[in-house]
């Protein structure tokens, strides 16, 4: 018959039962580790795309109220340009007092904190990594323009949904409002000094060709610019569309429709539309060119 000491001593874990059960649970984190990683990507990337189609919302109430699409920028001849797209459309982002506070949107760029300083989470997608605001106090927004493709930085009409005091208007999309990008994602460049840092209120100056929160353009020939390809460069004045999301980046269309494009979409070349790739169709809105399955 076993006696109480010896009862009491076979109650409790042995040492080495111990550093099993640890080591069990160390694996059962490991596992759930990715599974959380994603999740919450996962809600991040859905974030961002309520974010796009906020933006693309009041793009269209913006066509509703003055019968046409914000111009994608004025140049204008003074030291700094003038605000680009996001700030035509802040009335209908619920951000009336900032537009207010701005005055006249062609006027010379303001870094105030009720202007171009004002932080604006409906431009921001959650998952870059940029800092919030730009060295020169602008900022950040993750959302350019569609301003088409060049095969030399030009301004004016590059056959996207924006351009140089554009006017455009739903009848310009002849593709299609559902084969024609509005705007879309970028992380632009991590220096905050960099003139690819991308801002919402428009471009600091007219003596680089820098479109900084303006429009981004697709530059076929020696600077190809797919999605997610100037994720690492700096000095480009043209920041790619791009984001954190693993794969591609997410877009709205004129339709209104959201929706995420893998990086290895097919680019094409831009020298005629016959040779389009899906990506160049849909950043084109007057190609004739029909959109196949991607």
């Amino acid at each position: 018959m076993l006696s109480a000491h010896t009862q009491q001593r076979r109650t409790g874990f042995t040492l080495v039962e111990l550093l099993v059960v640890i080591a069990i649970i160390g694996v059962l984190i490991a596992l759930l580790l990715p599974a959380v990683q994603q999740a919450r990507e996962a809600a991040r990337r859905n974030s961002c795309a309520n974010n796009l189609k906020q933006v693309g919302l009041a793009l269209h109430n913006h066509h509703d109220t003055h019968g046409k699409f914000p111009p994608g920028y004025i140049a204008t001849t003074t030291a700094n340009s003038t605000y680009g797209w996001a700030t035509y459309i802040l009335p209908y982002m619920e951000q009336d007092n900032i537009y207010e506070a701005i005055g006249n949107p062609r006027s010379i760029l303001d870094s105030g904190v009720t202007k171009g300083g004002a932080i604006i989470e409906a431009y921001q997608c959650p998952s870059s990594t940029l800092a919030d605001k730009q060295a020169d106090g602008f900022a950040r927004s993750n959302y350019v323009g569609n301003g088409g493709y060049v095969i030399s930085a030009s301004s004016g009409d590059n056959g996207g949904f924006f351009g140089e005091s554009s006017e455009f208007k739903f009848r310009d999309m002849v593709d299609g409002t559902s084969n024609t990008i509005m705007v879309g994602e970028t992380e632009g460049h991590g220096d905050r000094a960099d003139v690819g840092f991308p801002v919402w209120a428009g471009t600091r100056s007219t003596t680089t060709t820098g479109t900084n929160g303006r429009l981004a353009t697709i530059k076929i020939g020696n600077q190809n610019k797919p999605i997610n390809t100037l994720l690492s460069n700096t000095g480009a004045d043209r920041p790619a569309f791009s984001s954190r999301h693993p794969g591609g980046a997410q877009f709205v269309y004129a339709d209104g429709s959201t929706h995420f494009l893998s990086e290895t979409i097919e680019v094409g070349t831009n020298d005629a539309p016959v040779n389009y790739g899906v990506y160049l169709k849909l950043l084109v809105r007057n190609d004739g060119q029909v959109v196949g399955e991607y």
